[in-house]
């Protein structure tokens, strides 16, 4: 059984309303990035994961919150640091490697993109991908 369905977390995807265009993208790259960011939120939240996409000038912009445990303040400047988990990880007793985030980093700007994320403690994280679109 798959974890989204053994803790009955609901996942709600908003589409754009109108078509893209052509991002330069590396498959394997999108597909790692993904998995990353998107297993870390159904892993770390209470309920819910929200996924969306936004064109915003000459990129996309995918964002993923969920509404779970935060990442503490004073951290937060590690978050990107290979194989660092944040210490309410450890407490809330969920595994990891530390190294999802690192590599999803690395990747984005492999592409020309960039990553950053908003959170607060116990309530709610959000990650934010932008990549460029072809020109």
């Amino acid at each position: 059984m798959s974890l989204v369905k053994q803790r009955k977390i609901s996942i709600e995807f908003i589409k754009l309303a109108q078509p893209l265009s052509e991002l330069e993208i590396d498959p394997k790259y999108i597909h790692e990035i993904f998995k990353n960011i998107i297993s870390n939120a159904i892993k770390y939240t209470k309920d819910k994961v929200t996924i969306s996409f936004e064109k915003k000038d000459s990129n996309i912009i995918f964002a993923r919150s969920d509404n779970g445990i935060g990442i503490p303040k004073n951290e937060q400047y590690k978050i990107f640091t290979k194989f660092y988990i944040a210490s309410n990880v450890s407490e809330a007793g969920i595994k990891g490697t530390g190294l999802g985030l690192s590599i999803a980093k690395v990747l984005i700007e492999r592409m020309g993109g960039r990553i950053w994320f908003e959170s607060e403690e116990n309530e709610r994280t959000t990650f934010y991908v932008s990549l460029p679109f072809l020109i």
